[in-house]
């Protein structure tokens, strides 16, 4: 029971967290990629949300997308 509640609970949120963060980044961050694209991206349940998180870290760390 746990684990059919919690999962998608954590799912749904990392999903707002990286819909949220993506209409706030400024263009520069989004490693060359329209803002649609992205939020299509991020509607990938888990994995969406994990490449927008990835790729942004990424490049706010190095300036830009090198892997």
């Amino acid at each position: 029971m746990l684990i059919r509640v919690v999962l998608p609970i954590l799912a749904v949120g990392l999903l707002v967290y990286a819909l949220v963060d993506v209409l706030g980044a400024p263009p520069q961050e989004r490693a060359g990629l329209p803002r649609w694209a992205w939020v299509l991206i991020v509607l990938v349940p888990v994995l969406g949300p994990a490449a927008w998180i990835y790729v942004r870290t990424v490049v706010r760390h190095t300036g830009r997308l090198d892997r």
